[in-house]
């Protein structure tokens, strides 16, 4: 089947097949692409009678596999590939250093973002034009706006991804319902603070032409049939209770789509992969080999 062309290429979140640098700087660099550390850790099976939720769950012994994707692409989303591999040591470790969260709540929420997001780019016909958490202004604090926007050409008409991520050690059928009322804001479409937001950081990007891809959401009709509602969940129990309790419930949009990814010890694989990012970066570890900083080879501007 040929895999539909999306509506922009964005040049903030690589495409599926993307390779993530797996260094801060300088030393060996290791390398996988985003459809590839996806689908290395995960397995994915459809519920048992709802199509529409699909359930995630770590391969045995692939965790540092995940580990080490995960350690790059959440320096990426927080600063930039491209913007590290311009700076050297310690520079660089400090700038990480200071952008990741302290609190476990931050860390929770921000690391099932990035796992969404990824997911998104890698698993589906949408593309993320922007990473949003970039863009935080303090790093204990959740962005505002909706979670996730992905965007995909459907003929004529660009067809809308807006998604609500969830992260909870133990997760009950009342959080995806937050999820569920959080995406029917706004009667289903994504909020037009977040778009102009998305707009204005690529116009300053000089991502004109995507910008006004995104300025003319603003000012374009959406019918049910060009929104997909995409609730994503990172979890320590099983998902498929609380997320097929919401599978039928009404709604806005004609494609409402449930993920639930399943990490048995919820928390400690939070710890787990904020600490490694903290080493890989000399912040625990001291600093990496003091060879010259590796650019990516996708790494442009944020």
């Amino acid at each position: 089947m040929t895999t539909p062309q999306p509506l922009v290429q964005s040049n903030d979140a690589p495409a599926a097949g993307a390779s993530l640098p797996l260094s801060l700087a300088g030393g060996a660099v290791m390398a996988a692409t985003t459809a590839e550390f996806i689908d290395a850790w995960l397995d994915r099976a459809p519920h048992d009678t709802h199509l529409n939720v699909q359930l995630l769950t770590e391969r045995e012994a692939q965790r540092d596999v995940a580990c080490a994707a995960l350690c790059a692409a959440v320096k990426d989303h927080l600063v930039g590939a491209d913007v590290l591999a311009r700076m050297r040591f310690p520079r660089a470790a400090a700038v990480v250093d200071e952008r990741l969260p302290r609190r476990t709540r931050i860390r929770s929420g921000d690391l099932a973002e990035i796992i969404a997001t990824e997911y998104v780019s890698a698993q589906t016909e949408f593309r993320v034009p922007l990473k949003r958490l970039r863009y935080k202004d303090d790093r204990e604090m959740s962005m505002r706006g909706d979670d996730i926007i992905g965007l995909h050409a459907a003929g004529g008409t660009p067809a809308v991804l807006k998604g609500e991520v969830k992260s909870r050690a133990s997760l009950s059928s009342s959080v995806v319902g937050e999820a569920c009322t959080s995406l029917a804001e706004h009667r289903g479409r994504p909020k037009p603070e977040t778009l102009a937001f998305i707009a204005v950081q690529l116009w300053r990007a000089e991502r004109d032409e995507e910008a006004e891809q995104i300025e003319h959401l603003l000012n374009t009709h959406l019918g049910a049939k060009d929104i997909t509602h995409l609730v994503f969940t990172l979890s320590g129990n099983d998902p498929a209770g609380p997320l097929a309790a919401h599978a039928a419930t009404r709604r806005l949009v004609s494609d409402r789509r449930l993920v639930g990814l399943r990490v048995a010890d919820h928390q400690t694989f939070i710890r787990t992969v904020f600490e490694a990012v903290r080493t890989s970066s000399g912040g625990d570890g001291g600093p990496p080999p003091s060879s010259p900083p590796v650019a990516p080879p996708n790494a442009t501007a944020p």
